[in-house]
């Protein structure tokens, strides 16, 4: 509970079934530690957590909140599996996985147990998408993550996300890459591509900031650790990336 702890009351209006509510934040609260140090963010999660509870004192009915975010990500390399620990840690509840290399799904399974693999090499589209959708549920995934320059991983993903979903097409394609896509099934859909080709200074404090508070480990995803004077070896290693996640160099 967070009333009376994170936030506290200072007014309630009940007009016609519109409930608004001013609040006071407590901006010593243990959550700022992570929500992000310097840079105060009221988590999502909080957020809703909030109007639980003053929706809960106005009507005097217990509510229940229930994830419902399915997400499906294209691709299990390093960014991929940090797509898969943040979006865990903000509570999506449903994680598809898909590649075509077995080590690393493998490698992701030994991070997050729950998060479901689909090892795609040598299916045919229409097992895969009856596979995904199996676990996602037949609207399909809520967000589809394109972590990998493979095409196909886009154009699959228009029939798998869902009706008003999210296509975040983080994966950097070839230069020049054209594709011929069904434009009618975006526009029914009304599906929202978002590329990822530049981040704010906010967001790139924010990911500090969980990382110096330890929210995130993202040392979970380094295999391989090479010396300078062996750095030809690490850089063969990653380009073949076929028992690898993160490979880096160290001078010591």
């Amino acid at each position: 509970m967070l009333k009376d702890d994170f936030f506290y009351i200072q007014s309630v209006n009940d007009e016609q079934g519109v409930i608004s509510a001013m609040l006071e934040i407590n901006p010593s609260h243990k959550i700022f530690q992570g929500h992000f140090p310097g840079q105060p963010v009221v988590p999502g999660v909080c957020m809703m957590e909030m109007v639980k509870e003053i929706t809960e004192m106005v009507t005097g009915k217990e509510m229940f909140l229930q994830k419902a975010d399915n997400i499906l990500i294209f691709g299990s390399g390093p960014t991929g599996l940090m797509h898969m620990i943040l979006a865990r840690f903000f509570g999506v509840s449903k994680i598809l996985l898909v590649d075509v290399n077995s080590f690393r799904l493998e490698f992701a399974k030994k991070i997050d147990q729950q998060v479901e693999v689909i090892n795609m090499a040598n299916m045919h589209e229409d097992e895969f998408k009856k596979k995904s959708l199996k676990f996602l549920g037949k609207n399909g995934s809520d967000v589809s993550i394109i972590s990998t320059s493979n095409v196909n991983a886009f154009i699959q993903s228009l029939s798998i996300t869902r009706k008003g979903g999210t296509i975040s097409l983080f994966g950097v394609p070839p230069k020049d890459t054209e594709v011929n896509i069904n434009l009618n099934m975006i526009y029914s859909k009304e599906l929202k591509i978002l590329p990822s080709y530049a981040a704010s200074e906010r967001e790139i404090h924010q990911t500090i900031a969980l990382m110096e508070a330890k929210i995130m480990n993202f040392e979970l995803l380094i295999t391989h650790r090479f010396l300078l004077k062996d750095s030809h070896k690490a850089l063969a290693h990653a380009h073949q990336a076929i028992d690898s996640m993160k490979v880096i160099i160290t001078m010591e």
